[in-house]
């Protein structure tokens, strides 16, 4: 990437004669690659026409100038970049409106606790947005088929995405989203796959290995709790 920026040549291929690795290093925007193992081509041949299409001769002078490789490269950045300020957007709003809602518990508590300590802004913010990384990376995964989603026991205890089409058909019932505002269920679903994350699961047919690291550290915000 280093030697194709200082040539200006956005679009290499580099190769050890086994594996082909396309990079795409335009100036100015972030490095990204494909690799293919030339390996598997007589077991997939599908893979073998796709890498050729991608690289023959008409790819590059025998399409309109929209449908060139450097151009579709270029085209799926800019939609990348859309992606992830719409998600950036997303994630704002939701701290907001988790804050909000942190405000309001603590408030409850307080009234029937006053020797509880107000809850400082920065702490709040920090484990919002904690929050919201956790579930990101959770959905990001089970969308990479990383976590076991379609045991019965994560899916009935653990599972985010399934936790989040109960939560979106229990709001579309007559009351059911007021009735949401009353129940801490959810919440509690959260807090054990966050732990689950961290520490691991090992139960009947659910095997989770511990993930440990910060992000999912229960007690780095142990307030949330």
């Amino acid at each position: 990437a280093r030697m194709m920026r200082r040539n200006d040549v956005p679009l290499g291929l580099a190769t050890d004669g086994r594996w082909w690795v396309l990079v795409w290093a335009p100036h100015g925007r972030a490095t990204t690659q494909a690799a293919f193992d030339g390996g598997l081509w007589r077991e997939e041949p599908d893979l073998l026409r796709a890498f050729v299409s991608l690289l023959c001769r008409a790819r590059f002078f025998g399409v309109p100038n929209n449908e060139t490789l450097p151009a579709l490269f270029a085209q799926s950045q800019d939609n990348a970049e859309e992606i992830t300020e719409a998600l950036g957007n997303q994630v704002r709003r939701a701290v907001e409106l988790l804050i909000a809602t942190i405000g309001r518990a603590e408030q409850e508590v307080r009234r029937q606790r006053p020797e509880v300590l107000p809850l400082p802004a920065h702490a709040a913010y920090a484990g919002a947005v904690t929050v919201l990384m956790r579930l990101v990376f959770l959905l990001f995964a089970v969308e990479c088929h990383l976590l076991p989603n379609d045991d019965p026991i994560y899916q009935a205890s653990y599972s985010a995405s399934r936790l989040i089409d109960e939560l979106e058909q229990r709001a579309s019932q007559p009351g059911g989203e007021a009735a949401l505002e009353y129940s801490h269920v959810a919440w509690h679903r959260l807090l054990a796959l966050f732990r689950a994350m961290h520490g691991g699961v090992k139960t009947g047919s659910l095997r989770v290995p511990p993930y440990d690291g910060s992000l999912f550290d229960p007690d780095a915000h142990s307030w949330l709790e």
